[in-house]
C-alpha cells in the first residue's frame, strides 16, 4: 500500500513504535506496543495502540482524537505491523479493538485494502462462535489474526 504515513520511531527491540498525529486537535503522540499473549492455545503478539498518556505512562486506547487523519494513522499502524513482522517474521499478530465501532473501522479498512494485504499476509478471523477461520471480506469478525507470508 502506497499511502501517506507519519514518520515512525522504534525501540531497538522493535516491540515499541511511536509517531505524532498532526491535525486540528494538535500534535498527539501515538504509540504501539507489541505484547506477547498466550490464549486459546495460541501464542501471538497484540499490537496495543493508542494515544500516549504521559500522566499514566501508558497507552489510552479508548480516547477518540478526531484529528482528521484516520487514513494516515491507520496507514502508519499498518507500516508498523509490517516493520514488526520483518524483525519477527514467524510471529502471529492478533488484533482486537477496544470498541465495537473501532473493530468495524478496522474491518472496513482490511476489506478496502484486501488485495494488497493478502499478497503479504495470511489473515484469519475469530467469528462469534469463537471459531478461527480463514478471513474473507464480508465476514464479521471479533478479532483478526495475521501472519506474514514467507517466501
Amino acid at each position: 500500500m502506497d499511502l501517506e504515513k507519519y514518520i515512525i520511531k522504534t525501540r531497538n527491540d522493535f516491540l515499541e513504535y511511536s509517531f505524532y498525529s498532526k491535525g486540528p486537535n494538535g500534535v498527539i503522540r501515538k504509540v504501539a506496543i507489541f505484547t506477547p499473549i498466550e490464549a486459546m492455545g495460541y501464542h501471538y503478539y497484540n499490537p496495543g495502540f493508542g494515544d500516549w498518556n504521559g500522566k499514566e505512562q501508558g497507552i489510552d486506547d479508548n480516547i477518540v482524537t478526531n484529528n482528521n487523519d484516520t487514513e494516515k494513522v491507520l496507514a502508519s499502524v499498518a507500516a508498523i505491523i509490517t516493520e514488526f513482522c520483518s524483525h519477527y517474521p514467524e510471529s502471529l499478530i492478533g488484533i482486537e479493538a477496544s470498541t465495537e465501532s473501532r473493530m468495524r473501522l478496522y474491518q472496513m479498512k482490511i476489506n478496502k485494502y484486501w488485495s494488497e494485504i493478502q499478497g503479504d499476509f495470511k489473515i484469519f478471523g475469530q467469528i462469534e462462535s469463537g471459531e478461527i477461520i480463514n478471513y474473507e471480506p464480508g465476514i464479521k469478525c471479533l478479532k483478526f489474526f495475521g501472519k506474514r507470508k514467507l517466501e
